[in-house]
């Protein structure tokens, strides 16, 4: 069920005129094996993931563990107007704030891992869960499964935003992967056995363009040559000629300026002492022109 009066999933424009986001949009992720369970509601496809002892995930300096993963088809994110063949919703929860690592997942007959990984899941599943049941949930015996075949090592785009589907539980970051310069890939024979299983969710993505772009994605310092062991990030806002323009941070860190009223300008003491001199300084030299 989606969430009434969200501004989230949003439509992303790879063509659109962004700013670059710095430290505030920073991901580094280090996931580990897990076991997993997949249920099936009407709209998607949720599989379990294990929590581990240290965070899996570091975002704007904080730490994230994977709550659980949704699988949706089509895409509830839109891509220059278009949907994706299906998304995956990698979600996680922090010290009271959460995260969305949006992944789209585009039909294609290759010989990805995570193709590979996601076809295990839904075959496995698709050929035991019990259509009669509501939520049927199966744990499936799959080999591999870790999110770091998953993620792709390539730019995303970032926005807040609230909670697309129930339980409408508040504010998210968003971490939303290019469809057309980093999907992950699913079979077509995949596909059609997972859409088999869940119809459209029906969520409308929104029309914003409050969102940014970290053009060194995960993981990566800007020239380290893609050491994944590096943990910072920094993207500026640049010219067409690779100048740095300016770094600004997203629209909650932007400060009230409604705050700056005259009357609270003026009743700044240390404000009125540099009138007071400066009053002072012209009185002095009006008087010696006189003299």
């Amino acid at each position: 069920m989606s969430c009434p009066n969200s501004d989230s999933p949003i439509n992303i424009s790879t063509t659109a005129n962004v700013l670059s986001c710095e430290i505030f949009c920073a991901y580094t992720h280090q996931y580990k094996d897990s076991a997993c369970t997949v249920t099936q509601f009407p709209n998607y496809l949720k599989l379990s993931y294990d929590a581990t002892t240290s965070a899996a995930v570091t975002f704007n300096k904080e730490g994230y563990n994977v709550r659980e993963i949704n699988i949706y088809a089509p895409s509830i994110h839109t891509y220059n107007g278009s949907t994706a063949d299906a998304e995956m919703l990698i979600i996680h929860d922090g010290a009271g704030k959460k995260l969305i690592v949006s992944l789209p997942l585009v039909q294609s007959n290759g010989v990805a891992s995570s193709a590979k990984i996601l076809d295990e899941i839904i075959t496995k599943y698709s050929s035991t869960f019990d259509k009669t049941k509501t939520n049927d949930s199966q744990l499936v015996n799959v080999s591999n499964y870790n999110l770091e075949n998953f993620v792709p090592s390539a730019p995303y785009y970032f926005y807040m935003g609230g909670a697309p589907f129930s339980p409408c539980d508040g504010q998210y970051s968003f971490l939303v992967f290019d469809k057309t310069k980093s999907p992950v890939t699913i079979n077509s024979a995949t596909l059609a056995k997972l859409t088999g299983m869940i119809a459209p969710s029906g969520i409308k993505a929104v029309a914003r363009s409050d969102y940014y772009y970290n053009a060194s994605g995960p993981n990566v310092k800007p020239g380290s040559g893609g050491n994944k062991d590096e943990i910072y990030i920094e993207c500026n806002p640049a010219g067409e000629d690779g100048e740095i323009l300016y770094q600004t941070p997203p629209p909650t860190l932007i400060p009230d300026m409604s705050a700056l009223s005259m009357d609270n300008i003026m009743k700044n003491p240390y404000l009125n002492v540099v009138i007071g001199v400066g009053l002072s300084y012209m009185a002095l030299k009006m008087v010696s022109k006189i003299l």
